[in-house]
């Protein structure tokens, strides 16, 4: 029986999207245009890790600091 302690979880764009809480045509739209981290490619199908989703999630949401 698998767990979600046994390694990486890949997510679909789907569910990436539902993550996001975001529209599957906004998703892929911001893949689109590298507003989000690249896919792991496994044959045609995209799929995304979990942990670099919410990383990304983490540094999208830390205060911006001028330069």
């Amino acid at each position: 029986m698998s767990t979600s302690d046994d390694g990486p979880i890949l997510l679909n764009a789907d569910e990436v999207a539902t993550l996001l809480t975001v529209s599957r045509s906004t998703f892929n739209g911001m893949v689109k245009d590298g507003a989000f981290i690249e896919p792991i490619l496994l044959g045609k199908r995209k799929r995304w890790l979990k942990s670099a989703i919410l990383k990304w999630l983490s540094a999208a949401s830390e205060p911006q600091t001028e330069k």
